[in-house]
């Protein structure tokens, strides 16, 4: 038996069988890893360490934000003061007495009206009984008070002028410098200064007349949408060679016909006069070029062939039945520039979508696949309202080569011309990490290509083709000689080539000479929003020399042309709510500050003429387009059209409707703008309901221009005061405050409102913040998702969001990730309560949603999807807030067509309307 043996010789069998060597090498093993992992442990602690002590967030900064934090506790406290409940009270019989004197107002206004009536027609039964001629006493004393005139016909227009209340007087040398207008329905008078240049003839009465009756004339009370959207609609103004005259597109719509018609305008630049020079809307683009100052080259959108093809077309400006055609391209090319070169023959470029083999894409040809199946291998989907698809944009070149002709003033001056070769494409082919495209979608067009003035080189810019499109703003211009192709394409700017410049580039242009290309860039390679930096280059690839032009210039051009002699030039930039003409030397030092010469408005386009002079085509709050000259050192020397002056939906607004305050804020230590626009009839002794609007962006401004969109005059004449300020991430006020914006959206520029919004209630007693409305757009939409969870909210009747984010943890369904990475201060990583796309999420505050809201979202929206315009509507109904969801199939982050902006204004308007008092309906529904 087992027990039988001895002890000693069992534990020692024992032990000699039992090996503990794979043991004591485990336990081995286990103390390395234990001391491995506590040496990671350390170096982890002090990485933590040492990553917490560099982001610690400055005293100055927890300063900042306990200051907004202090004043969010004060407001909140101040939101549930024990005597609301007496204030209330207070208000409302308050509005009761605005209400009766607002009626014994209008009473006494019937009353004076009556009278003026009377007046009226008493004063035309007197013109009637004298005649045109007026009666002999009345005759005879005009004449000696005008011994100037003996002209019958000039002398039957200042008899008019008086009978309107306007008088012309001349002064001691008998020129006529002055008009004095008097309002009788307004008792006002006016005056206004005719130029010296014209009174030695009844021209300057005639450019006069236009001012001279819009102010005696009854005027239109307001501007209503279907107005503001049916008024003509007019490009900008391009001019000859020789700067003899000007043509530009205009474009009325009819809503009884629903059916826009586009003519084109001849502005004669020495006579002011204006006429119709073709009404053939298939005239889509002009290009002045060719043996004389009035030759033309011009692009039909259809061709003979009727394929979805253009034609070029060639003719006299002056004689437009001499057009000959000279080509038919198979595409719908558009984009048009062309030079004459010194062989006679005409270099041209054009831009097209491409196949990747090059060739151009025309949608009517293309083969309609079985199936429509999209299928993607990286993150740019889609973008703006498009899926994006192989086929690319590209600029494509081509020659219109001179055949022997004979030229007389009844042939076309291209007698003889034809496209004898096919057209090259210079983009297309050009791939890395993604392939080139030019112009860049979706807003690029002719600007982000130019070609030289002897036609011997091209430049264009593309998306850097090294970088992820979605995740990078970075562009890059290329340079290829025009008989070249792709693969002679270089870029003038990589990145490396200029320190510090790694972001958009934008406006590659040709100096006169053809010796120097400018463009602009930025420095953030995934900001969109950075500040635009003007950078000069030879135009010669093996000696560039890039040089900026007053590098540190706080303003962010955005137009560039150059002077006549290529020493100087004239950019627009944003800047204090509006944006201006500024002339720079081309070899301005960096820290050069530029004056501006041009004020109020926001050119779409601008010219330098052959006698130096810069034609401005610009837009301001009061007039959809002002066309104008103005010298380089700031004098305005000619004002060709200004439309509230001719266009009827417009007429009777001008400077005089709007205004300006600057106020502080928390937020930032600038004093910041804000538009006041006031509605018709204004009178500041009377009180008028707020309507508050919020830009987007959030990068961007309310600026002195004209929309079609978001017209503030348009939203005044319903009958409001507009406050339309420009909080932290305008544009105009220098970069920091745009920058500021970053990883704070939920603060800076909320605080900045609330604060725009005490100025008004304390300063301006003619603005009714009891009945205030609230609206915005894209930022602004985020905006009011936000106030309706904050305090703000509560002082708005109602709020309206056009396309807006409801939840910020969905900032990923957007295209361009550059924006939302830049903007939330970071890539999206986990939806913790330190991330920014937590924080500043408007859903948070869902138990706060009171106030009745107005949701407008488009199904082409692919910037914000509709899904964050649904959600709103769904959490709103679902909480019992009166709401209404406005939705169009056809549009995109903008509501762009006629019809369907006629309807948006219409329901947006019966909403805050009904809210704000100044509806009668028994319902906003």
């Amino acid at each position: 038996m087992l027990l039988e043996e001895d002890p000693a010789t069992l534990i020692r069998h024992t032990i000699g069988n039992f090996n503990i060597h794979p043991d004591k090498t485990a336990i081995g093993r286990i103390n390395e890893s234990l001391s491995t992992l506590q040496q990671a442990r350390d170096l982890r602690v002090r990485e933590a360490e040492s990553a917490l002590k560099s982001t610690l967030i400055p005293s100055e900064e927890l300063s900042r934000n306990f200051q907004t934090l202090a004043t969010q506790h004060h407001e909140t406290v101040s939101a549930h003061h024990s005597t609301d409940h007496a204030s209330q009270i207070v208000e409302l019989d308050t509005q009761k007495f605005r209400v009766a004197k607002a009626a014994s107002d209008l009473e006494i206004e019937g009353e004076r009206l009556e009278q003026e009536l009377d007046g009226l027609k008493g004063r035309l039964h007197e013109l009637n009984l004298q005649g045109a001629e007026g009666d002999g006493a009345t005759r005879s004393k005009r004449e000696l008070e005008d011994p100037t005139i003996i002209d019958e016909f000039h002398s039957l227009k200042l008899k008019v002028y008086r009978s309107l209340g306007i008088d012309i007087d001349p002064d001691s040398s008998g020129t006529y410098n002055k008009a004095t207008i008097r309002n009788t329905q307004k008792g006002d008078v006016h005056v206004v200064n005719i130029d010296p240049r014209f009174s030695s003839t009844m021209r300057s009465v005639r450019q006069t007349i236009a001012t001279a009756a819009l102010a005696a004339l009854p005027l239109v009370s307001a501007i209503t949408p279907a107005g503001m959207l049916a008024a003509p609609r007019r490009g900008v103004a391009l001019a000859n060679p020789s700067g003899e005259f000007a043509v530009y597109t205009s474009t009325n719509y009819s809503f009884e016909d629903h059916e826009a018609i586009t003519v084109w305008e001849k502005l004669n630049l020495t006579s002011g006069d204006i006429s119709t020079w073709t009404a053939d809307s298939n005239i889509s683009e002009v290009v002045f070029v060719g043996p004389t100052n009035t030759s033309i080259l011009y692009i039909n959108a259809t061709n003979e062939e009727g394929d979805g093809g253009i034609s070029l077309y060639a003719a006299d400006a002056l004689n437009l039945a001499s057009a000959s055609l000279v080509a038919s391209l198979p595409a719908p090319f558009s984009g048009l520039k062309a030079v004459a070169t010194e062989t006679g023959d005409i270099h041209f470029l054009v831009y097209a979508q491409a196949y990747p083999n090059g060739t151009a894409y025309n949608a009517d040809l293309a083969e309609t696949p079985a199936s429509t199946a999209r299928i993607y291998t990286d993150i740019y989907v889609r973008h703006w309202d498009t899926y994006l698809t192989p086929q690319r944009n590209a600029v494509f070149g081509g020659v219109l080569t001179r055949r022997n002709a004979t030229i007389s003033r009844y042939t076309s001056p291209f007698a003889g011309y034809s496209l004898p070769d096919g057209l090259t494409n210079y983009v297309t082919g050009k791939c890395n990490a993604t392939c080139a495209e030019s112009p860049v979608q979706p807003f690029g067009a002719s600007g982000d290509y130019d070609i030289s003035p002897d036609g011997s080189q091209v430049v264009y810019l593309t998306k850097n083709i090294d970088l992820p499109l979605a995740n990078f703003t970075s562009s890059q211009i290329y340079w290829v000689p025009f008989r070249g192709s792709v693969n002679d394409s270089i870029p003038i700017n990589p990145i490396g080539a200029t320190p510090g410049a790694e972001g958009a580039s934008a406006s590659p242009t040709f100096s006169k000479d053809g010796s120097k290309i400018a463009y602009f860039q930025m420095n953030g390679i995934d900001y969109e929003s950075d500040r635009n930096i003007i950078y000069v280059a030879n135009a010669d690839p093996a000696n560039l020399d890039i040089t900026s032009v007053a590098g540190d210039w706080d303003r962010s051009p955005d137009v560039l042309v150059w002077s006549n002699d290529g020493n100087v030039l004239y950019v627009a930039a944003p800047d204090l709510g509006r944006e201006r003409v500024f002339p720079i030397p081309v070899n301005a030092a960096v820290d050069y500050k530029p004056t501006n010469i041009t004020d109020e408005g926001v050119p779409a386009g601008m010219q330098v003429l052959a006698n130096n002079q810069i034609l401005v085509s610009d837009s301001k709050i009061w007039s959809s387009r002002d066309i104008y000259t103005v010298s380089s050192d700031g004098e305005v020397t000619n004002i060709y059209l200004q439309a509230n002056l001719v266009d009827q939906a417009l007429s009777g607004l001008g400077p005089q409707d709007v205004s300006e305050f600057y106020f502080s804020s928390n937020s930032t230590e600038t004093d910041l703008q804000s538009w006041i626009i006031y509605p018709a009839n204004f009178s500041e002794e009377k009180t008028y309901p707020l309507a508050f609007l919020v830009h987007g962006g959030p990068q961007g401004g309310f600026y002195n221009s004209w929309s079609t969109r978001w017209n503030y005059k348009v939203w005044a004449d319903q009958g409001y005061v507009v406050i339309a300020p420009n909080p932290t991430a305008s544009s105009g006020w220098g970069q920091n405050l745009t920058d500021a914006v970053s990883a704070h959206w939920g603060d800076y520029p909320y605080w900045d409102l609330v604060y725009a919004w005490d100025y008004v209630n304390a300063t301006l007693p003619y603005v009714d913040t009891t009945r205030g409305i609230a609206a915005g757009a894209s930022f602004g939409g985020y905006m009011m998702n936000w106030f309706q969870g904050h305090p703000l909210g509560r002082r708005f009747n109602a709020l309206v969001t056009h396309d807006g984010v409801t939840n910020t943890l969905a900032d990923y369904a957007t295209e361009e990730l550059w924006f939302i990475n830049h903007d939330q201060g970071g890539i999206f990583t986990s939806p913790n309560e330190t991330s920014t796309y937590y924080r500043w999420n408007p859903i948070l505050f869902y138990e706060n949603w009171a106030t009745p809201h107005f949701v407008v979202h488009n199904d082409l929206d692919y910037r914000l999807p509709v899904s964050e315009g649904l959600m709103l509507f769904n959490m709103l109904q679902v909480k019992g807030v009166p709401s209404k969801f406005l939705n169009f199939p056809d549009e995109n982050h903008w509501v762009l067509e006629r019809e369907n902006s006629l309807v948006w204004h219409a329901e947006i308007y019966k909403w805050i309307n009904y809210y704000s008092g100044l509806s009668e309906a028994d319902s906003p529904f």
